[in-house]
Order: C-alpha cells, then structure tokens, then sequence
C-alpha cells in the first residue's frame, strides 16, 4: 500500500509521468493535507465525501476545457 502523497510524489519525479494532471480525491480534510497535496504537484484536491459536479468542475479546470 502507498499513500496518494507517496504516489503523487513518486509520479512527479518520473520523467514519463511528471506532467501528468493528478486530481487528489481523498478522505484526508484538514488544511494542512490540502497544502501538503498541492505543494507535492497536485493539480486538485477533492475531500469525500464530494459532489460529482464539484470532481467535474476540478477536472475541467485542469485539463483546460470549458462548460
């Protein structure tokens, strides 16, 4: 087992993976682990439980798209 912060990590320091957008969905809600997840790269951070409309919206925003 490997924690998303691990996993995060890990794929920002692959030359094949580290521009990959990561979305972090997690039950991890306190503050600190939001900052902790964007300053590792994260793209976005999603805390469960979440709206649908709400991992649509962070996924349109990293991947640049509108409506």
């Amino acid at each position: 087992r490997v924690s998303g912060f691990k996993l995060l990590t890990a794929l920002r320091r692959h030359p094949q993976t580290h521009g990959i957008p990561v979305v972090l969905v997690t039950a991890k809600t306190e503050h600190k682990d939001l900052l902790v997840g964007l300053s590792l790269g994260a793209d976005g951070y999603l805390s469960k439980p979440f709206a649908v409309a709400a991992l649509r919206t962070i996924v349109q925003k990293v991947l640049g798209e509108t409506g």
